[in-house]
């Protein structure tokens, strides 16, 4: 396997997570991580790119990988507080109506 293939597997992650993120009823947080994501890939990618002479490409990869992955971490967590939240209260709200 590649080693640019795990990075193009947790861009293509965090792109779909900004996506459920938006597409469901985080859209401000949506919102905040698309611009955190386009932030600092765009630009580190285009260091990967285009200047990476000498061995400075194994630096970018590297933190575009950890970046990627502590994004992806981030997001998922703040995903299952929001559901565990979310549980919560509709619990509460039925119990209120019963």
């Amino acid at each position: 396997m590649s080693d640019n293939l795990l990075l193009y597997i947790s861009s293509i992650s965090c792109v779909l997570l900004t996506i459920y993120q938006l597409c469901g009823r985080h859209k401000r947080t949506g919102a905040l991580s698309a611009i955190a994501l386009l932030a600092y890939s765009l630009p580190l990618y285009y260091l990967f790119f285009f200047h990476s002479d000498y061995g400075a490409g194994l630096t970018w990869w590297f933190y575009l990988l950890a970046l990627n992955l502590l994004y992806i971490l981030s997001t998922v967590i703040n995903i299952i507080i929001n559901a565990v939240q979310n549980r919560r209260s509709e619990e509460h709200t039925s119990e209120l109506q019963s």
